[in-house]
């Protein structure tokens, strides 16, 4: 079991940006602005200067702006790895991870083999929306087996 993430530090950066560090001596920036534009309890946020006002709360398990509103370690953790780029060598991972062949992948995401094999090469960062939708099938498995047809060796059964 892994030991749940803890803020050592938090600043804030232009436009909404949070830069935290992290307890394990990682760090990530963090943008803000879906959260403040599409939560009413975070309008205040909006101003720069109230947005700057942050600091770590309650031992590192969350953030609090003199504002009013707070965000917990666990929000901002799903925030960072939702934000994170997506390269080919975290696909390959992903891909690996998720025990899917390259076929599968194409199939689940109704895409060509042959696009799937240029998301592969390792530094090229994938498109968006397919960077959510692994996310989202990552973190909860029913989201992936709504989807999922294995792939079998040889024609179906009953076929010539």
């Amino acid at each position: 079991m892994t030991k749940p993430q803890r803020i050592r530090s938090v600043e804030a950066l232009p436009h909404h940006r949070l830069r935290v560090g992290w307890r394990d001596g990682s760090t990530d920036v963090i943008d803000m602005t879906g959260v403040i534009e599409g939560n009413p309890l975070f309008a205040a946020l909006r101003d720069e200067a109230a947005f700057a006002k942050v600091r770590p709360v309650a031992y590192g398990s969350g953030i609090e702006w003199v504002a009013g509103p707070d965000y917990s370690v666990d929000s901002l953790t799903f925030l960072a790895e939702s934000q994170r780029r997506m390269t080919g060598a975290d696909f390959r991972r992903w891909k690996q991870r998720m025990h899917l062949s390259l076929k599968e992948v194409a199939d689940l995401f109704g895409m060509a083999t042959s696009t799937m094999k240029t998301y592969l090469v390792p530094e090229r960062e994938l498109p968006v929306a397919f960077q959510i939708a692994c996310l989202a099938m990552q973190r909860d498995r029913d989201v992936f087996l709504a989807r999922f047809r294995p792939r079998r060796a040889g024609r179906p059964r009953g076929q010539a």
